[in-house]
């Protein structure tokens, strides 16, 4: 009779899952139907937001997940001074207005530095950390930035050259609360390099292990714990 049973309930079980797969396809396959037709850009940027919400749900929440691409994160560059010609800032696109800010501190140079900047970006929340001229003077060294709520929160790490900031953000691991990078352990862009995490609301950093070199620290298996 157990057996029976158990049988039963291991029987409705794969019914139901099955039922539940296909009402997930229909629903998927009638919004794919939905977003080729005319809709107002506001509209379809919520709705990718809610999309993108339910997609980390269903991945487990806060588990390490990659930084791009995030569809919160509408970063932008803009002529600092309104003129078409360097130097060139940071600004963040309202997803709801589509206004556009300019972000403080956020001094990139040349334009030609902008792709590789946003490229590298990572949102949190209402955070976004992305590689910015330490001195906000354009060059050397870079340093990566953490900005919140468009305000600007500070320099975390001298990584030196654009390439290895941008590099290093690149790798990064994030969760729902933190985001964790290879930083230089003395904060000059230079060896011995760590895994740095920092957590958005707080700002509180966490350092762990200790390479060489940058690669070694991007390739190493030891990951820091972003909990």
């Amino acid at each position: 009779m157990r057996s029976i049973l158990i049988a039963t309930l291991l029987s409705f079980s794969f019914v139901v899952h099955a039922q539940v797969d296909r009402d997930i396809r229909i629903l998927l396959n009638d919004i794919r139907k939905e977003t080729e037709q005319p809709q107002d850009q506001r509209t379809l940027l919520r709705v990718r937001e809610r999309l993108q919400s339910t997609l980390e749900l269903l991945q487990g929440g806060g588990g390490p997940v990659p930084p791009n691409p995030n569809p919160r994160l509408n970063l932008s560059c803009i002529s600092r001074d309104n003129d078409g010609r360097d130097p060139y800032v940071l600004g963040v696109k309202d997803p709801i207005t589509l206004s556009v800010t300019k972000l403080p501190h956020s001094n990139i140079g040349q334009e030609a530095n902008c792709r590789e900047v946003k490229d590298s970006a990572v949102s949190i929340r209402e955070s976004i950390f992305a590689c910015v001229s330490k001195d906000n003077d354009g060059r050397d060294p870079w340093s990566i930035a953490h900005f919140k709520d468009g305000k600007f929160e500070g320099n975390i790490n001298n990584l030196g050259k654009l390439s290895d900031c941008s590099k290093s953000l690149s790798r990064a691991l994030r969760s729902s609360q933190a985001v964790a990078f290879c930083a230089s352990r003395d904060n000059d862009g230079r060896a011995p390099w760590v895994q740095m995490s920092v957590v958005v609301e707080s700002g509180e950093t966490h350092r762990a292990g200790s390479y060489d070199t940058l690669d070694k620290c991007l390739n190493s298996k030891n990951k820091i714990n972003l909990k």
